[in-house]
């Protein structure tokens, strides 16, 4: 309708539009002031019914959002794009949000004609995922194969409910890790806090959110760098200042800062890369917002030079050393998925003792212990800001009276936390990422695990653990419908728990 319409602004259009105008009054100002006055009125009539539907959004919108989105919904984008380039001009606007907003409304429709052009002059720019090994092999990029795909059981854990006890499984379900490589990358961009890396031909690596069947259901929303997803789309928004290094191997990424996503996405991936015939030459990539004890952990296992990704810095790197995760580990997944749970960030049983007998070696029997060789512990998560025991308190009372010592293992140095695990006799804890530090422990140390009633993908934690050796019981609480949400643990049932546990 619109095509080759020239704009242009009457009398009064600039400064007539007040901060929060109605959606007719704004019409109205358009019909009067602008060569579109006859289209708008022809619209706005025939739309009535859709602009009376969104009243309830302009209450807590600006309207100009509202009248921007009811064009791109009618596809009338000459018009949405000129109004957009209008509201652009007002002093009182917050140009980067509504920018923001308007290539993302686009770019979530599919309208790619609309987003380029509206993208012109930004710092977004439109990439399409694919997997590392898929754009290896469309590049004659070689790939250097480290070691064997894995077989892994995923086992449901014995629990200890309301019904009673349940042995759990016997049967497993048997997961096939992913198969460990080493590729070597040239020319490409990292973002702190970002597991993808930027080619120069548009294309956005990562291994799990390319992952087929599953890639669909991968999430993005954290990484700061990636403000939307369509499909294999991604809207990338990237001004950070850019950085040049000649080499170094890819160890930072979404989520480095969590112990959880550090020991089975980052630190396994030293397996692989250790491999490599320069792997001891060349620096590791690593974000400098981490725990101490991330750094700890990862120089008891290697020497390599560490390179700082500071937050809000771009690496552009020459040559990139990359290696893909142990299985699909994805940090966060859309609602309502229909992912067998058995499929979601499962353990690498021999990565797990691969990085005990590295830690180990690092940290000699014979050293000082912080501990008694027969010690029993709780595992707070007190002070952590999800899947927190409701009755914390009343818990910990209960085992300090039955001879636990309460622990915040966050407070702890790295090397603390080995000594705490290898001493413990038994181990009471809430399901956090503390028990991957089990593998430190004697296959003889005896754990519960206080947890919500549904197991979630536990089985992916407890059949990895249980090949390496180690038992457990899952003591279940009150029923939550998320897996990060908090519970309640009867007190009768932690007893009958621990005396089962005696015999």
């Amino acid at each position: 309708m619109f095509a080759g319409q020239q704009f242009y602004y009457g009398n009064g259009f600039y400064g007539g539009w007040g901060h929060y105008m109605s959606i007719k009054q704004l019409i109205k100002s358009i019909v009067k002031n602008s060569v579109l006055g006859p289209y708008v009125a022809t619209l706005y009539a025939q739309c009535y019914p859709y602009i009376a539907k969104v009243k309830s959004f302009m209450r807590s919108h600006k309207v100009q959002y509202v009248l921007i989105r009811f064009m791109v919904r009618l596809k009338q984008f000459s018009l949405a794009h000129y109004i957009y380039q209008t509201i652009k001009k007002f002093p009182v606007i917050d140009k980067k949000a509504l920018e923001a907003f308007y290539i993302k409304l686009l770019f979530d429709n599919g309208f790619w004609q609309q987003v380029e052009i509206a993208m012109a002059e930004t710092d977004y720019k439109i990439l399409k995922l694919v997997s590392v090994r898929e754009w290896c092999t469309q590049n004659n990029v070689p790939i250097q194969i480290m070691g064997k795909i894995e077989d892994i059981s995923i086992l449901n854990p014995p629990t200890f409910s309301g019904e009673g006890y349940h042995a759990g499984e016997d049967t497993p379900i048997i997961i096939q890790s992913f198969e460990p490589y080493v590729a070597e990358l040239s020319d490409v961009l990292i973002a702190s806090k970002s597991s993808v890396i930027v080619t120069k031909d548009g294309f956005a690596l990562n291994d799990v959110a390319a992952y087929q069947p599953y890639s669909s259901y991968v999430s993005l929303e954290y990484d700061k760098t990636i403000r939307a997803r369509n499909g294999d789309a991604l809207l990338n928004f990237n001004n950070y200042p850019t950085t040049i290094i000649e080499e170094g191997i890819f160890m930072s990424g979404l989520a480095s800062e969590y112990f959880g996503h550090w020991v089975p996405e980052f630190l396994i991936k030293l397996k692989a890369y250790e491999h490599h015939p320069d792997f001891l030459k060349l620096p590791l990539i690593v974000d400098r917002k981490m725990p101490q004890s991330h750094f700890d952990y990862l120089q008891s296992i290697v020497k390599n030079r560490l390179i700082y990704l500071e937050e809000g810095i771009n690496f552009e790197c020459k040559r990139l050393l990359v290696a893909p995760t142990a299985t699909f580990y994805p940090v966060e997944l859309t609602p309502s998925h229909p992912i067998p749970q058995a499929e979601i960030g499962a353990l690498s049983p021999e990565g797990l003792a691969w990085l005990r007998e590295k830690v180990l070696a690092a940290y000699p029997c014979d050293e000082n212990s912080i501990t008694s060789c027969n010690q029993k512990i709780y595992l707070s998560r007190r002070n952590m800001s999800w899947r927190k025991v409701t009755n914390e308190a009343e818990i910990a009372a209960f085992v300090t009276a039955h001879g636990y010592q309460v622990v915040d293992i966050e407070t702890l140095s790295f090397q603390d936390q080995i000594k705490l695990f290898r001493n413990a006799e038994s181990i009471i804890a809430p399901n956090g990422s503390s028990l991957l530090n089990l593998i430190f422990a004697s296959q003889t140390t005896k754990l519960i695990v206080l947890s919500q009633s549904e197991i979630h993908n536990w089985g992916g934690y407890y059949g990895p653990f249980h090949t390496l050796g180690y038992d457990m019981v899952f003591l279940l609480g009150d029923k939550a419908d998320v897996k990060h949400a908090d519970y309640t643990i009867p007190l009768f049932r932690l007893e009958q728990a621990l005396n089962m546990m005696k015999t």
